[in-house]
C-alpha cells in the first residue's frame, strides 16, 4: 500500500508540475479555452448535437492542451540556462538535460496521439505541421524566432492564437470563409494586444 501511495504521490506531482505549468497556464493561456465559444459556435451553426461530437470536442480540447502544454515546455527547455541567469522561473530548473528532454517528447507524443483523431480533415494536418514548426523553432536555435524581433513576436501571435482558431475550424469542418475570416481576424488583433503588452512587460528584464 505504501508503495502505491508513493506512486500516486510521485505521479501526481509529476502532472502538477508539468501539465499544470506554472499555475496551469494550460488552461489560463490555452487559446482554444479562452475561444472557446467558437465549439458551441460550430456546433450551433452545423446543428451538431450526436454524441460524437461532444467526444470529438472532449479529444480536441485534450488535444490543445498537450499541444499548448509542448509548447510551453520546449521553450523552458530552450531557455533553461538563460533563465537560471536571469533568475526567472524554469519547470526544468533542478532536472538534467536529458530528463527534460523525455518530459518534452512525452507531451509531443500525447498531442500527436489526440490530434490523429483528425488528421482526415481537409487542411488539418498542414495546420497541424506549421503549427509545430513553429511552436518546435520559435525558441529552439539555430533559427530561435523569440530572438527576432517583430517577426518572432508575428510569429508567436500566429502559434498561440492564429492556428489554433483555424484548426479549430479544420478540426470540425467548418470552413465557411466568412466564419474563418472574421472570428481569425478579432482572435489574431486580440492576441497581437496582449502579447505585445506581455513583452513591454518582460522589456527592462529582456534587455538586461
Amino acid at each position: 500500500m505504501q508503495i502505491l501511495n508513493n506512486i500516486i504521490g510521485r505521479s501526481t506531482g509529476y502532472i502538477t508540475r508539468y501539465f499544470g505549468w506554472r499555475n496551469w497556464s494550460v488552461l489560463h493561456y490555452n487559446s482554444v479555452a479562452e475561444n472557446i465559444f467558437l465549439l458551441f459556435y460550430i456546433a450551433l451553426r452545423d446543428q451538431l448535437y450526436s454524441y460524437e461530437y461532444i467526444i470529438d470536442l472532449f479529444i480536441f480540447i485534450a488535444f490543445s492542451m498537450f499541444s499548448t502544454t509542448y509548447g510551453y515546455l520546449i521553450n523552458d527547455f530552450a531557455d533553461k540556462e538563460l533563465d537560471a541567469l536571469h533568475g526567472k522561473d524554469n519547470t526544468f530548473k533542478s532536472d538534467s538535460v536529458w530528463k527534460a528532454g523525455v518530459v518534452v517528447v512525452v507531451f509531443m507524443t500525447l498531442s500527436i496521439v489526440a490530434g490523429m483523431k483528425f488528421v482526415g480533415n481537409p487542411l488539418f494536418l498542414p495546420l497541424w505541421l506549421c503549427w509545430i514548426i513553429i511552436a518546435t523553432f520559435y525558441s529552439l536555435k539555430p533559427i530561435r524566432l523569440k530572438e527576432r524581433g517583430w517577426v518572432g513576436l508575428l510569429f508567436v501571435v500566429i502559434a498561440q492564437r492564429v492556428l489554433p482558431t483555424m484548426l479549430i475550424f479544420a478540426a470540425f469542418n467548418h470552413l465557411e470563409p466568412t466564419d474563418v475570416g472574421i472570428f481569425t481576424a478579432y482572435i489574431f488583433f486580440r492576441g497581437l494586444s496582449s502579447d505585445l503588452n506581455h513583452q513591454l512587460e518582460d522589456y527592462q528584464k529582456d534587455i538586461t
